[in-house]
């Protein structure tokens, strides 16, 4: 077998040189594939190649002092072949040089790294609120809050907001967004429902797409206050913008109007129409999926349509969108500057033109609506914008009696937009668009309009007027903008890109494997539905019984107990529980109870808990209206409320299920239900909760997320902490269990692989097996291995030669409650029976060994009765 190494330079790829007396070994580890910052989920051990003229174009090297020193950041990107066929793909890193004075020779010492550190490298060490999470900006305007709590049309789901419908589809013939539908004289029965007077009718109506990723709940997360007087007491301050004061509360004096009896005063509670929540008070909440992706765009990787990140539930995945301490989510501008320094005018006789200017240096990208590889700036929601630009430098003469001429603009989506202007003169002529003769445009654009300058023209009619010159600095920024929410801002600036994902990851014990198929395209399933999900192979005749079987417990490698664990966070109700219980809401311990083991470890993520309670003014009632509390208490008393102030937090990170819409409904203290009407407002107009789309079938909703599937809870819901821990709140009508029912994170993806690991009879194999490349192209994580009487799963390969048949060593995993295929026998003959010495060079170990034993298996099948005689 002939085995290739491939390097690329750009799109181009070329052969490198190898010594073929040094093989190229893979070694291939189970556990690595939950974790993308390991090194090593599929790589080799180091190996040198020769420093031939080919290789040294990739891997620079040089002499200082007569020392041979080399460049310690080179890498590229590289694949294994076998046979002409791709086997493996990855990256190629130089560790080492060597040079031999005796014969001359130097080598280069590189080691292959698999995909998955393909892939954490491409990420970086950039930071959430680093994500081009441009496409997601908008204004929030009382239109967008109410969309963004709708949900996406399906063949189930009929409502209105606004002039806008989603319809069934069997009704309706599967209407296509943009579709649109106007009430006639002649089908007035084909009217969409628009269900009973809950709904507006319209007469025009249209459907339109997903909401964007970003929702927007109800969470109290604290208000400003004014100074505390000399008694101690504060006031609430209205936020800015806001006409009025506005606490999420519910106050017992306005029971006609939607408050509940008992509920206790709260003057400026958002249940009264005099004082309505303003828009930002409003919690945002952004989709997981959407930020994954978003991490995955970054790369030169995909995932698997059958990954996890597809499924229904995860699509109901959200993190906070608290980035600041402020008790309101304030909105930005699309505001950037960049510069640059020297950089080449190339001739207009060597590329054409319009020629575009990239400006590498950020100095601010409010929106990061600036991209500065590209140079290309994205127009983040519609509106008025204002871009400038400066540039100086200079342009060489063609002839002296020929004038140079430089011309510049903007464009927008490929065509100029706004005038150019010029500037022209003997050669060499230093040029200076700057100050009052910079380039500037104002004019109206729409989300996701590319904007980017370029230099349009060096010609007078056609014919070149210089060879070209260059750019000494210049500048471009976008200095006026529309307000609006950029997702960014809504993004945590202090936690790392591959830390969040790989909480994401931990959290539901992912593994992330790349597809045999495609290398660049990753799978992505909870541990539990991967393992033992692939093909399934028979080793048993490929087992090597020269060698030592070590058979041991799997549990040596554990420690004793282990702790499940998210983060600390300081408000209220994390720090009632912290400080009374000890731990973090919702922490797992398991205790082995083996007295082999010894010592304890941590499992953790980035993500704190949050336990939701009842809204301010009904902690002594049941009810639906269940909030997160992301405020911690302050020393002095509000005036009035009866209660310390809520002062806001900057919250660690928070995993939260949208819920939908939910009803309001409280048993007040006369034990009668209530429907609690609540208002909100933009400032010019006020709506409330017995309105559109907040009212259905008569009962009054709000927009909910929590750390529960739902609530109240059933057998099937999810609990995003490690353990089921007893709720914050009470629920109308249920029992103490309420939240208590379905399964923590714990339970549904972890507890199958503890179990696993932790069984007295789990066993780990350790064996050597006749393998050849094809066996190691085939193999993946999710096969099952069939060794004489059971199932196996692999977990570590070892240094396993490409290109050649060798016996390798294997570690496997047994698979204690795996039920075979109808028809598998549990009596496989004993291996041991079989020569141990086979002749190998028939075509590899797999057929080698399987021709000269088929007779032997065919005649096991005729001696217990599983199988017809051999054919004669």
């Amino acid at each position: 077998m002939n085995v290739q190494l491939y390097a690329y330079e750009g799109t181009t790829r070329y052969e490198l040189d190898l010594y073929k007396e040094e093989p190229i070994k893979i070694t291939l580890s189970a556990e690595e594939i939950t974790d993308p910052t390991q090194i090593n989920s599929t790589f080799s051990r180091q190996f040198r190649i020769p420093a031939t003229n080919n290789n040294s174009k990739f891997f620079k090297y040089w002499y200082t002092s007569g020392v041979l020193d080399f460049d310690v950041t080179q890498k590229v990107t590289a694949e294994i072949h076998v046979d002409g066929i791709i086997y493996t793909t990855g990256q190629l890193r130089l560790v080492a040089a060597y040079e031999n004075n005796t014969s001359d020779r130097i080598d280069f010492e590189v080691v292959f790294l698999g995909e998955t550190k393909s892939f954490s490298s491409q990420v970086g060490d950039g930071y959430m609120n680093s994500l081009d999470c441009v496409d997601a900006a908008h204004v929030l305007s009382l239109t967008f809050l109410e969309n963004s709590w709708l949900e996406p049309w399906d063949s189930t789901t009929t409502y209105v907001t606004g002039d806008y419908v989603w319809r069934s589809a069997p009704a309706y013939n599967n209407p296509a967004i943009g579709d649109t539908w106007v009430a006639t004289t002649n089908n007035t029965n084909s009217e969409p429902d628009l269900g009973s007077s809950d709904w507006s009718r319209v007469t025009t109506t249209q459907r339109v797409g997903s909401p964007v990723p970003v929702r927007y709940i109800l969470a109290d997360r604290g208000y400003p206050y004014g100074d505390p007087d000399t008694n101690g007491f504060v006031d609430q301050e209205p936020v800015p913008g806001a006409p009025n004061v506005s606490e999420i509360a519910v106050d017992g004096s306005n029971v006609s109007t939607g408050g509940v009896a008992g509920a206790g005063t709260h003057p400026d509670a958002f249940t009264k129409s005099t004082n309505p929540l303003y828009i930002t008070q409003f919690t945002p909440i952004v989709q997981v999926k959407y930020l994954v992706d978003k991490i995955f765009d970054q790369t030169d990787y995909t995932y698997t349509d059958d990954s996890v990140f597809n499924d229904d539930w995860f699509q109901k995945l959200y993190i906070d969108g608290i980035a600041t301490g402020f008790p309101f989510t304030p909105s930005g501008d699309g505001y950037s500057y960049a510069t640059t320094l020297v950089q080449q005018i190339p001739s207009p006789q060597s590329v054409p033109y319009p020629y575009p200017i990239i400006f590498p240096t950020v100095a601010q990208n409010n929106a990061n609506a600036y991209n500065p590889s590209t140079g290309i700036y994205t127009c983040p929601v519609d509106g008025s914008y204002t871009f400038e630009a400066e540039l100086t430098g200079r342009l060489d003469e063609i002839v002296d009696y020929i004038d140079c001429r430089i011309t510049i603009a903007f464009f927008k989506n490929g065509a100029q937009v706004g005038s150019s202007i010029q500037q022209q003169g003997p050669g060499p002529f230093f040029f200076s668009f700057t100050g009052s003769n910079k380039l500037t445009v104002t004019a109206n654009f729409n989300a996701g309009d590319e904007v980017q300058f370029y230099i349009t023209d060096l010609t007078d009619q056609g014919s070149p007027t210089t060879d070209g010159g260059y750019i000494t600095t210049g500048s471009f920024a976008c200095t006026g903008s529309p307000q609006q929410i950029a997702v960014n801002d809504l993004l945590k600036s202090d936690l790392k890109i591959i830390d969040w994902y790989k909480s994401i990851l931990t959290k539901f014990r992912l593994v992330m494997v790349p597809d045999i198929q495609n290398p660049s395209q990753f799978k992505i399933q909870p541990w539990k539905d991967y393992i033992a999900s692939g093909e399934t192979y028979d080793w048993t005749y490929k087992l090597d019984h020269k060698k030592d079987i070590k058979m041991e417990p799997l549990f040596f490698d554990q420690t004793a107990d282990i702790v499940f664990t998210d983060q600390e966070d300081i408000d209220v109700t994390n720090t009632y529980q912290q400080d009374t219980f000890g731990e973090v809401y919702g922490t797992r311990r398991f205790v082995s109870g083996n007295e082999l083991l010894s010592d304890s470890k941590d499992i953790t993520t980035e993500f704190a808990p949050t336990p939701v309670s009842q809204i301010e003014g009904l902690f002594q009632f049941e009810t639906d209206f269940i909030i997160p509390k992301l405020y911690e208490r302050g020393e002095e008393t509000v005036r009035l409320h009866g209660h310390l102030r809520h002062d806001p937090i900057t919250p660690v990170q928070r995993l939260l299920f949208w819920n939908g819409l939910q009803r309001t409904i409280t048993v007040d203290s006369g034990g009668a239900p209530v429907n609690v009407t609540w208002y909100y407002t933009d400032g010019a107009n006020t709506k409330n909760s017995s309105q559109a789309p907040l009212l259905k079938n008569g009962f009054t909703r709000y927009p909910r997320a929590s750390y529960v599937t739902e609530i109240p809870t059933v057998s099937t819901t999810l609990n995003l902490n490690w353990r089921k821990q007893y709720p914050y709140y009470a629920y109308p009508g249920a029992p103490n269990t309420i939240g208590q029912q379905g399964e923590d994170v714990y339970q549904r993806y972890w507890r199958t692989y503890i179990n696993n690991i932790y069984s007295p009879r789990a066993r780990k194999m350790t064996a050597y097996f006749n393998l050849d490349s094809e066996d190691m192209r085939q193999l993946t994580f999710d096969d099952l291995i069939w060794i004489k009487d059971s199932y196996w799963r692999i977990q570590k390969v070892y240094d396993a030669p490409l290109g050649e048949i060798a016996t390798v060593k294997v570690e496997l995993i047994k698979l204690l409650n795996y039920v075979g295929p109808v028809g598998t026998s549990s009596t496989i003959f004993d291996p041991a029976d079989f020569p141990d010495t086979v002749d190998i060079n028939s075509g590899g170990a797999t057929n080698a060994i399987y021709l000269q034993q088929t007779d032997r298996w065919a005649q096991w099948a005729v001696e217990t009765g599983n199988g017809p005689a051999p054919s004669e």
